[in-house]
């Protein structure tokens, strides 16, 4: 078995102080308490400090570039279930079976074996780019967690009620644990009613995060309803065991288990291979292999700590398993010697398999697809670039690009690709035609797709600030720069860059204000939906509102920077347009929390303005046009120009527009002619249709 032990003495010190009770699996129920009582947890300044020395040690382990699962002895749990009113000792095969049931549903789910788990498989197969890991890990790793339970059959304690020989108890103990050390070194499953639990009517379940580190009699409890296992039927003793329609396929149990040995929801737990929730998801997310969505957008992955239905989670994920066995406390203070199945791991008797760990290659050549879609358009500044995203289905393991222009004046930096997701940058030109052809590959074989995309360059201008300034550390007031910008400029689009070096980006809060008017960049990405924020590091990216990333409220990527790219700001920035650019613009970068520090490195302001014509008091024209012209005269044009292919001129003149020998219009040109005056093309009589062909 790979385990991560380094770590294991500086959890333990870690976990013991932190490990409180995590409210989890209400689903649709009753809302999660964990935020609310994380938050509470949090303002004790010790515990926020271990607490976030616990994410940056998690945040470690996960990026170990040698963290695959390879199990070939798991951690053996020995298990001891208490049940509570309104269960009775009426019908001890019940709660043998019941116990037994939800056992073996438990180590299915905990070694990849789920039954629902080639649902998952399916969707991904079908749609590998749907979801993608940016810092490594797998959505289900082939050995699955490397823990197994096993409920305790000998040696167990005197005077408890053990019943059918084994470690199960009726009407003795209630969570949150078992007084004094009795049960010691087991992990305890306390299953009752709500009210038997001290929990409010609808919950679920419950567990000390973190539990594991130190099994010191401590468990988790369960609703008795969702106690069981997919196939097993329910029963009653007293009360009635796994009879909840919805949840009683036994994942309200392995739920609860994740939170014991240290993982927090998906929506929570910035992990790399964990979608990036901002949100639980409830029911049973639909999903569509033609159109690769989902009912609930593009954070629904089969996991078991969301809070879907009990047949719609199926998988840990890699990250979520090494996080599990480094939680745990070593095999050595677990009660061993009261589970025979110990022996039979030991001597390699039993085996350790997992049986639905990976999902099965497709046995389809790719469908070959990409963004930007065909037939669409786009604008970006002069001498920028396109990306390219392949989107194919079917797990290409191969591309091969092709890029020309079809009419217009670009000019592109490169004609071909092998990238999955190239960047095809403009070095010159206004307009034109890109034609870029896909051919994905894999193993059994290949399919190509050709889209084209319609691309107008137009003149941008950037201001930066490159002067370093240190981030205070917990200061709601933090830091402020300026630009001043001394021109002028109707502002038609805005878009702010900013580089940034700081541990746990989530502490941090960006705003840009000019004249009166100020917008949120970014406000503790990852918080309030986790209360702490991202953990990962550093910034470097593009705030635009016309990206297709969406915010970082909801992303917490395992790279470094934790931020690259483009995204949406928090609030758009089209509140600045239409606002003149001259004067003073103002960033200020806060952080909000203790412990980690940085510095704002550079940060630029890309505008896109509004140009005015000028009105000429009379106009002679001449030479080759090769891209955007509006021409404005307050009397008479006279123009012998020839208007290359892909060029787009506009005339307007008061009185007059002469075109004379010479004067041409290629074919693939646009050309509008107007008595008008001086409005820029917006009014008047359009006299192109009526021009002498001769004169084109």
């Amino acid at each position: 078995m790979q385990r991560i032990t380094f770590y294991l003495l500086i959890l333990s010190l870690l976990l013991i102080f932190i490990s409180q009770p995590l409210f989890g699996q209400k689903r649709d129920w009753i809302k999660c308490a964990t935020d609310g009582l994380h938050t509470e947890q949090m303002n004790n300044p010790e515990y926020a400090k271990n607490y976030k020395q616990l994410q940056q040690l998690k945040k470690t382990i996960t990026s170990d570039a040698n963290r695959a699962v390879n199990c070939a002895t798991p951690l053996i749990v020995p298990v001891a279930i208490h049940y509570g009113a309104p269960i009775t000792d009426a019908n001890t095969t019940c709660l043998i079976d019941a116990a037994q049931a939800q056992i073996d549903q438990m180590n299915d789910d905990y070694r990849s074996c789920n039954a629902n788990a080639s649902d998952l498989c399916n969707f991904l197969n079908a749609c590998p780019s749907y979801f993608t890991v940016p810092g490594g890990g797998e959505i289900m790793p082939e050995d699955g967690v490397c823990i197994q339970f096993c409920i305790g059959d000998q040696n167990l304690p005197s005077g408890e009620d053990n019943i059918g020989g084994l470690a199960i108890t009726v009407g003795d103990y209630a969570w949150p644990s078992v007084p004094g050390s009795t049960w010691d070194g087991f992990f305890n499953i306390f299953v009752s009613n709500e009210s038997t639990a001290g929990q409010q009517n609808g919950t679920l379940g419950i567990a000390p995060l973190n539990g594991a580190a130190n099994p010191n009699g401590n468990g988790v409890w369960v609703l008795l309803s969702t106690f069981g296992a997919a196939n097993f039927s329910g029963c009653t003793s007293g009360g009635t065991i796994g009879n909840n329609s919805t949840f009683n396929g036994g994942a309200t149990m392995t739920h609860e288990a994740g939170h014991y040995f240290g993982l927090a929801h998906t929506f929570s737990d910035n992990l790399a291979d964990t979608p990036p929730q901002s949100s639980p998801n409830f029911g049973c997310p639909t999903t569509n292999t033609t159109t690769c969505t989902t009912s609930v957008g593009s954070d629904f992955s089969f996991n078991f700590m969301d809070y879907v239905n009990d047949d719609c989670m199926s998988v840990f994920s890699e990250d979520q398993a090494n996080v599990m066995t480094a939680v745990a406390a070593a095999q050595t203070s677990w009660a061993t010697n009261s589970i025979s199945c110990f022996t039979a791991w030991s001597n390699g008797s039993t085996a350790y398999n997992s049986c639905q760990g990976y999902c099965m290659p497709s046995t389809s050549p790719p469908l070959a697809d990409f963004l930007p879609a065909n037939n669409s358009s786009t604008i970006i500044c002069e001498a920028t670039c396109i990306n390219f995203m392949d989107t194919s289905t079917e797990s290409p393991d191969s591309w091969a690009w092709t890029f020309t222009v079809a009419n217009g004046d670009l000019v592109l930096d490169i004609a071909s690709s092998t990238s999955q997701n190239p960047t095809v940058c403009v070095n010159s030109g206004t307009s034109g035609d890109v034609t870029a052809t896909l051919t994905a590959t894999n193993p059994n074989g290949s399919t190509s797709v050709t889209h084209t995309i319609s691309v107008v360059t137009e003149v941008c201008t950037e201001f930066c600030n490159s002067t370093v300034v240190a981030i205070p550390d917990a200061s709601a007031a933090g830091v402020s720069q300026e630009i001043n910008i001394p021109t002028g400029g109707t502002i038609l689009d805005l878009n702010i860059s900013t580089d940034i070096s700081h541990t746990y980006v989530g502490d941090l809060i960006i705003t840009l204000s000019h004249n009166g008017v100020s917008v949120l960049i970014i406000d503790r990405p990852g918080e309030p939906a986790s209360n702490f924020g991202c953990s990962n590091d550093n910034i470097d990216c593009i705030f635009d509102d016309e990206s297709t990333l969406g915010t970082v409220e909801a992303v917490c990527n395992g790279t470094n920077p934790a931020y690259t790219g483009d995204y949406q700001p928090e609030e758009a920035l089209d509140a600045f347009d239409g606002m003149d650019i001259s004067g003073i613009w103002t960033i200020t970068v806060s952080d909000n929390e203790n412990q980690d520090t940085g510095s704002l490195n550079e940060w630029c302001l890309n505008f896109t303005t509004e140009t005015t014509i000028p009105c000429l008091s009379m106009a002679q024209l001449l030479g080759d046009i090769t891209g955007l012209e509006d021409y404005e005269s307050a009397d008479y044009i006279q123009s012998v120009q020839k208007l290359l292919i892909g060029s787009s001129v506009d005339y307007d003149a008061v009185d007059h527009i002469l075109l004379e020998a010479g004067f041409e219009v290629e074919a693939g040109a646009t050309f509008e002619a107007f008595i008008d005056g001086c409005n820029n093309g917006n009014g008047g009589v359009n006299f192109n249709g009526s021009l002498d062909p001769k004169s084109k």
